[in-house]
């Protein structure tokens, strides 16, 4: 799907996965994202490019991996940003 079709995420949707990250504050596999927020591995996908487009999270690199001896073929994310405890929800 082309960026341009791609449809946007809601803002409740992409808070839903902001609080998570802040509440866990590490890089956490995408798997371990979609079970919380409830949403297909796809549909987090898309949420989580949509947040990587906006600067909020990205995804570790091959040699963010290796450092931390995890599987290269992993697709973890972690924030940007220091997490905030504030905003995390439990």
């Amino acid at each position: 799907m082309s960026d341009s079709s791609r449809k946007k995420a809601s803002p409740a949707a992409l808070e839903k996965i902001m609080r998570y990250l802040n509440r866990v504050d590490r890089p956490t596999y995408m798997g371990f994202i979609a079970l919380e927020i409830g949403y297909s591995l796809a549909q987090t996908l898309a949420m989580m490019q949509e947040l990587e487009e906006a600067g909020q999270v990205r995804l570790l690199t091959v040699e963010d991996l290796k450092r931390l001896k995890l599987d290269e073929r992993a697709n973890i994310w972690e924030l940007t940003e220091r997490a905030h405890p504030s905003k995390a929800r439990w």
